[in-house]
């Protein structure tokens, strides 16, 4: 049996939900406002390129070279981890191969770079780049870079940071050096 709703029972209804949002809203309005805190902006900071204080240090040893025994021994260690680092990543030589490499100069075919690690240019040097190192005053900043630049062309890095497809193919960074291979060929 249907209730029949008496038409003041539905207002007593609405009068307690009336009162009912009135004292609500009286008691939001006796509370302070809170407002959330934004957390701080985090600002762009310029951060320092990989590799970056090692061209401050050949560069700032210019125009001689790298000066002192020490600096060239700092440059030439952590040329030797990063020459080391690429063999092992980009040419799947373990660490014990890409060492001899390095100290037999079949790393790269670049005899100037090769000589960062050799101390010496390498037998297999065209009589060209001989004479022109021979005449250089200071050659272990131009090692130092040419070394630099090949590891990076090894690793498949171009000159502005990004990968180079490229020169990680194995095309070599200058074609007018002349590797063992080119070497042996004409013998």
């Amino acid at each position: 049996m249907p209730v029949a709703l008496q038409s003041w029972a539905v207002g007593l209804v609405g009068a307690v939900a009336l009162v009912q949002g009135l004292r609500r809203v009286r008691e939001r309005r006796r509370t302070p406002v809170e407002a959330a805190e934004l957390p701080t902006l985090e600002r762009a900071q310029e951060l320092p390129r990989p590799g970056g204080e090692f061209d401050e240090a050949i560069e700032r040893n210019r125009p001689d070279g790298l000066k002192g025994h020490s600096s060239r021994r700092k440059v030439g260690n952590r040329l030797e981890r990063a020459a080391v680092g690429a063999l092992v990543c980009h040419r799947d030589l373990d660490e014990a191969a890409a060492h001899e490499a390095l100290a037999e100069g079949t790393w790269t075919d670049d005899p100037v770079a090769a000589a960062q690690f050799l101390g010496e240019l390498p037998a297999w040097t065209p009589l060209r780049v001989r004479a022109r190192e021979w005449m250089r005053r200071h050659p272990h900043s131009r090692r130092a870079e040419r070394a630099a630049a090949e590891i990076a062309r090894i690793a498949g890095i171009a000159e502005d940071g990004r990968a180079d497809e490229h020169t990680a193919s194995g095309a070599s960074a200058d074609p007018n050096t002349a590797g063992p291979s080119a070497v042996e060929g004409s013998t």
